[in-house]
């Protein structure tokens, strides 16, 4: 502990000689308060980097104008520690300073912390550090958030991408969250403003969030995700089927799914089937006799809202020769 106050101290010292040189509302003044090791703020993080030093956390925090305070964690095995800055501090939101272990959670002076609260015009945010006041107000608008497309239904084992457009002053970071559940860990891609979910499986039907943060405050959208059973055969034919003249021919074929499923039969590619063949009750495609106009390529189709399946086969119809007397 005394180490990382002396580390802190020396920062300290050195990021004030070098607002010296400088001037105007642009520059900052971060005066550091008692570390507190074992603890963290928790639901106000507005950005997480890597760091290899203790005082790379400090130097992204005076860099990055909403931070009010920060989280330091333990060392990891590369060396590198997480960093996570925040937009507010205990000071404001003690009920969220929580026990974290092996995390140092790092409070500044905060000249925002008053009652009046400073910055109370409509949009308007209030910016630690800055100006001779220690403060300075900032207005804007809170982020637009919108996603594309609103609704994606599809089946399962397939692969979703949703887009999360935002437009807003003051660079909103993106999250994305799974309303009253969770996003699958393994198969889950965050990239900037897209969401990837592979192989997606009926539990993930839900509704998506898409969350945009900003000093001037939080936006969201959602997209509804509806995940079906893909659809299968139960059963269907051989690619090839011999029968005799004058035999019957039975043609199965079922499919299922937790859409609606349809289920047709062509003929030589068309929808016309030769005389005496007809569809039973479960879709199988029947002919009482067979005869050389039953020869040819036959295709089950069967589909739903989102898919369509195939399966053909070709009969051959041999007419025995009489026996020889």
């Amino acid at each position: 502990m005394l180490q990382w106050s002396i580390y802190l101290s020396i920062l300290q010292l050195w990021i004030v000689s070098l607002l010296n040189v400088s001037s105007g509302k642009d520059c900052r003044m971060l005066k550091l308060k008692p570390a507190r090791e074992g603890n963290s703020l928790q639901g106000h993080v507005i950005r997480s980097v890597m760091v290899k030093r203790d005082s790379s956390c400090l130097a992204h925090c005076f860099t990055e104008d909403n931070c009010m305070s920060y989280n330091l964690g333990p060392k990891l095995v590369d060396e590198s520690h997480t960093c996570e800055l925040s937009n507010s501090d205990h000071l404001v939101h003690p009920e969220d300073l929580v026990s974290r272990e092996g995390f140092i959670y790092q409070p500044f002076e905060n000249a925002c912390h008053s009652s009046p609260p400073r910055c109370i015009a409509n949009s308007s945010v209030c910016q630690n550090g800055f100006t001779d006041k220690g403060y300075r107000c900032m207005q804007g608008l809170l982020p637009f958030v919108t996603i594309t497309p609103e609704t994606v239904v599809t089946e399962t084992g397939s692969h979703v991408k949703f887009t999360c457009k935002v437009t807003g002053e003051y660079n909103p970071i993106v999250t994305w969250s799974k309303f009253q559940g969770s996003l699958p860990d393994s198969r889950s891609i965050e990239k900037e403003d897209t969401l990837t979910l592979l192989n997606v499986t009926t539990d993930d039907s839900g509704s998506y969030v898409c969350t945009a943060t900003s000093i001037m405050g939080t936006n969201s959208s959602s997209v509804q995700l509806r995940v079906h059973t893909a659809l299968k055969f139960i059963t269907r034919p051989t690619s090839s089927v011999l029968v005799y003249d004058g035999q019957a021919l039975n043609l199965s074929c079922s499919a299922s799914s937790d859409l609606q499923t349809n289920v047709s039969w062509m003929f030589d590619g068309t929808t016309t089937l030769p005389q005496g063949a007809a569809i039973d009750a479960s879709d199988n495609l029947i002919v009482l006799f067979a005869n050389i106009t039953h020869r040819g390529n036959y295709t089950c189709t069967a589909m739903n809202s989102l898919t369509v399946l195939r399966a053909n086969v070709n009969v051959h119809v041999k007419i025995l020769k009489p026996a020889a007397e």
